[in-house]
């Protein structure tokens, strides 16, 4: 264990995004970022020649969920009573969010402030709190080299974010891989990028809400014309038990240009969760015409915590960047046995 750490540690060194979680996530800010609306110094105060940049998008899903999986249930007698999963039409999946970036020249080079609103509805308490699920700032030191700092993604999950569903998909990580407060140091030049990070896990455990040392990033990536691959390490300090890490790596290949095909694996021990696992996932993606395209993922977990399995297929119809909509169906078994089958007509509203 202390090898592996070593060797976690050493790999950090080395650094950054993955090229093809950085092809996932630049698709779908090229998708979002096409309905944009771009104002120059909107107020008074604003520096001299900052830019600012907003959008928004609504989605909201009709479900049909087929769930026999075994639900436990203990009676007043203390008996332990097993039920099937519930069966029936949602539409408690909706969902908002607002973005906000901004940037601003100064002598030292530029300075971007970006911040992601987030409001989903919940079934039981109707909508929910608008919450910040992302924000950080950048210093751009150089044209090459960037330093962040606030709450934002780490590079290791390797999935693609936009289907909608139970899928285990393009996303092989582990659960406990989130978005955290951090420091990043990233360099880009190319085909090639790379960060290390700094960051707090939230994962203090018996210490007073301290952690004994921060969380380590490290992410490598390569973006080619046909092809772009990319590296990722991650080292997570647990106070009171084992500490957790990851390691992972995705390569995605574009075979013309209508078709992307992805694959992505990951393992590691997520100590406060699954424990030891090991992931596979894969998908491709076409676009049939110039407003419609099809995507098939489907995915395999191997943990301590429990086997999963799924696929995702899917649909989508996109007259104009401000609209999209879809069909959705998926397909997940956990530990050999307990089935979730879901159906979705999905909707997105964009500005």
């Amino acid at each position: 264990m202390k090898m592996m750490k070593l060797a976690l540690l050493g790999g950090a060194a080395l650094a950054v995004t993955s090229a093809g979680a950085f092809a996932d996530e630049l698709s779908n800010l090229k998708s979002s970022m096409e309905s944009v609306t771009t104002i120059a110094t909107p107020v008074a105060d604003a520096p001299e020649g900052t830019t600012i940049t907003w959008g928004g998008q609504v989605r909201q899903a009709l479900t049909f969920n087929s769930d026999d999986s075994d639900i436990l249930t203990t009676t007043a007698d203390g008996a332990v009573v097993a039920s099937d999963g519930s069966t029936g039409f949602d539409l408690a999946s909706g969902r908002v969010r607002l973005w906000v970036d901004a940037t601003t020249p100064t002598s030292v080079g530029d300075v971007d402030l970006h911040i992601r609103f987030n409001q989903s509805q919940n079934q039981a308490n109707g909508l929910g709190a608008v919450g910040i699920n992302e924000y950080w700032g950048t210093w751009h030191m150089t044209p090459e080299l960037a330093f962040s700092g606030g709450g934002m993604g780490n590079g290791a999950d390797f999935g693609q974010g936009e289907t909608f569903g139970n899928t285990v998909g393009l996303n092989a990580s582990s659960g406990f891989v989130t978005t955290d407060e951090q420091l990043r140091l990233a360099y880009a030049s190319g085909p090639i990028s790379f960060f290390v990070a700094v960051d707090d896990g939230n994962d203090s455990v018996g210490n007073h809400g301290l952690d004994e040392m921060p969380d380590f990033h490290a992410n490598f990536g390569w973006a080619g014309d046909m092809f772009s691959l990319g590296l990722g390490a991650m080292f997570q300090s647990n106070a009171g038990v084992a500490d957790s890490y990851q390691v992972a790596g995705n390569i995605s290949f574009n075979l013309g240009e209508t078709v992307n095909l992805h694959v992505s694996a990951a393992m590691g021990q997520d100590t406060l969760g699954e424990g030891d696992y090991f992931g596979v996932a894969g998908g491709i993606g076409a676009n049939v015409t110039e407003t419609t395209s099809v995507e098939l993922t489907g995915g395999y977990k191997d943990s301590d915590a429990g086997d999963k399995f799924n696929v995702n297929a899917g649909i989508y119809w996109a007259p104009v960047s401000q609209l999209k909509m879809g069909l959705q169906g998926d397909y997940t078994d956990v530990d050999g046995g307990n089935e979730v089958i879901t159906a979705s007509f999905v909707t997105w509203w964009s500005f």
